[in-house]
């Protein structure tokens, strides 16, 4: 033993504490630290603060003696050794010490510093072993504990399993039983047959002479040439998907009814898959189309007929027609082409408003800065100086506010999520009484790059109308990605309008409605206006997201367009 070994001797003797210093001090193998206190509530207290490795307790401690303590020390939380010193040897007291938690036993004057030592050394690895032990076994009830948990979790969870698949047997057998489809289901690689609908029995004639089926529908002893002959084409597409794993959807086949020729089916075959991709089968499902098909003849020869009288009589719309629909997309494509370069204008001149105005103003209101500096000794001239930083700094604001206007650089940099956000804390620094609530349920990468200045757009003029119309008293924002689509809805619960009587509520708010329905609507997306007198207004879009996949040349697609019209 090395390391240096902390003792606290609580004894009410001076004279047995230089006794046991001076043993400790003649110990050969270890370094040993002695610290003394004789009262019962100072040797508790210093137990209390858990600073020693080891402690030295007497018996008789005036009112008290080392039992009571050694029971409170153990009730206190107290794991170091605890060696008890008394001047007579006494069976029972020994016996009680043991009982109470005690690691070794010493009469006073029957021992010496080697039995000293060695008692101290043989405390602390009891101990030490002793608390390993209580951890051991501590880990192990842990681990019976959750060994148990999960054997029931298991067992519960095959109890359900099994629960489930006798759930599934039924709904498969309802459904053979009673589905008016003909269906299959092979094995693989043996093509046996595991199941047949009872329709597909009816069709394929496996009935006796009675007209009952042979078997069960979900227990058949037959393969799958047993049910047709080799050249019918119903084969191939379930031999290609128990075999292959070949999907085969919506083909066309002639099917042989209980020895008769010529029904029309439609059918489709699939693999069967186990949990790791392999075909373990095949499921194949038909149904007769003959009057699907006698239907489909009438209604063509019907169409033939119809097309012959009606032709004459449309030759005289077509022109008219194709002239109104090249009208219309000549009119939308200059829309778009028209919102289009007017956002690029709006971002260009804030680049050039940044790059050229701004940059100057920084720099003039720097060099202004420096030379007020050499001349702080001037006061007035320092103080002319100083207006003059405040204006440039006020004009440098401006510039900032009107490149924000024209093109928030958020958008580009950080994206519609950001931006949304920025806004909306300008806004609520610019209208304090007026909350914004925001809901963006989507991810930045679900927004098309060309949407999102629309989106901006939309936000921006519905937030501004609410301020300056409807006297909303709180203002909701919710933007979402559901089911392929790109949702928009911007609310608030002011005094809301009269979609009729909208003109009146000024030219400037229904441009700004127009403006937004136009915007919206040339992006591929619907819009919609919800408001009534008292109930607030809801402004509402949805565009489909895969509208926006693989289209970024669109408007260069519209302008050839527009060339070959003119």
């Amino acid at each position: 033993m090395t390391d240096l070994v902390r003792i606290l001797l609580i004894d009410d003797d001076q004279e047995d504490y230089l006794i046991v210093s001076d043993m400790l001090a003649d110990a050969e193998n270890s370094r040993f630290k002695l610290s003394w206190v004789q009262t019962y509530e100072a040797g508790l207290e210093a137990i209390a603060r858990r600073e020693h490795d080891v402690y030295l307790l007497d018996y008789f401690m005036g009112a008290h003696n080392g039992l009571d303590l050694l029971k409170k020390a153990v009730e206190g939380g107290c794991t170091a050794p605890i060696i008890f010193l008394t001047a007579h040897g006494n069976y029972a007291l020994d016996v009680k010490a043991m009982e109470a938690g005690v690691s070794d036993y010493l009469v006073k004057g029957e021992f010496t510093a080697p039995i000293l030592e060695r008692s101290i050394r043989y405390s602390i690895m009891s101990k030490f072993i002793e608390e390993e032990l209580k951890q051991h076994r501590s880990n192990l009830e842990e681990l019976v504990r959750k060994r148990t948990l999960q054997h029931a979790e298991a067992r519960a969870d095959a109890e359900r399993r099994a629960h489930e698949a006798e759930g599934r047997q039924a709904i498969l057998e309802a459904l053979l039983e009673h589905i008016t489809v003909g269906i299959i289901l092979v094995d693989s690689p043996d093509l046996r047959v595991q199941a047949l609908s009872r329709c597909a029995v009816d069709m394929i004639g496996l009935c006796d002479g009675n007209g009952k089926r042979r078997g069960s529908l979900t227990d058949l002893d037959l393969s799958l040439d047993d049910l047709w002959p080799a050249g019918s084409g119903l084969l191939k597409p379930i031999r290609d998907a128990a075999l292959y794993g070949k999907v085969s959807p919506n083909q066309e086949h002639t099917l042989k009814v209980n020895g008769q020729d010529g029904i029309h089916v439609l059918v489709s075959a699939g693999p069967v898959r186990d949990a790791y991709g392999n075909v373990t089968g095949a499921v194949a499902a038909w149904r007769d189309i003959s009057e699907l098909k006698r239907i489909q003849e009438e209604l063509r020869n019907a169409r033939d007929n119809l097309e012959l009288r009606v032709q004459q009589r449309t030759l005289e719309l077509v022109e008219t027609l194709i002239e109104l629909k090249e009208s219309r997309e000549e009119l939308k494509i200059l829309a778009s082409q028209l919102l289009r370069a007017q956002e690029d204008e709006r971002k260009r001149i804030a680049r050039e408003i940044h790059d050229s105005i701004g940059s100057s103003l920084s720099a003039v209101k720097f060099c202004v800065e420096n030379v007020a500096a050499r001349l702080s000794s001037n006061p007035e001239v320092s103080e002319a100086f100083t207006m003059l930083t405040r204006a440039m700094e006020q004009a440098i604001d401006e510039t900032r506010r009107i490149m924000t206007d024209l093109r928030p650089s958020t958008l580009d940099d950080l994206g519609i999520i950001a931006t949304i956000g920025w806004f909306c804390r300008r806004f609520e620094s610019i209208y304090t009484g007026i909350p914004v609530e925001k809901n963006i349920r989507l991810e930045e990468s679900q927004v098309p790059e060309k949407l999102k200045i629309i989106i901006f757009r939309i936000i921006q003029e519905s937030m501004n109308n609410s301020a300056k119309h409807s006297r909303a008293g709180k203002i909701a924002i919710d933007l979402s990605c559901e089911n392929g689509c790109i949702l928009l809805s911007v609310s608030d619960n002011g005094v809301g309008f009269n979609r009729a009587d909208a003109a009146s509520m000024g030219r400037n708010a229904k441009f700004g409605l127009t403006s937004m329905r136009e915007r919206a609507e040339l992006s591929g997306g619907k819009f919609e206006i919800a408001s009534s007198p008292g109930k607030g207004t809801r402004i509402a879009v949805c565009w489909k997201a895969v509208d926006f996949n693989g289209d970024s040349d669109e408007l260069i697609m519209q302008s050839q367009r527009l060339s070959q019209l003119n």
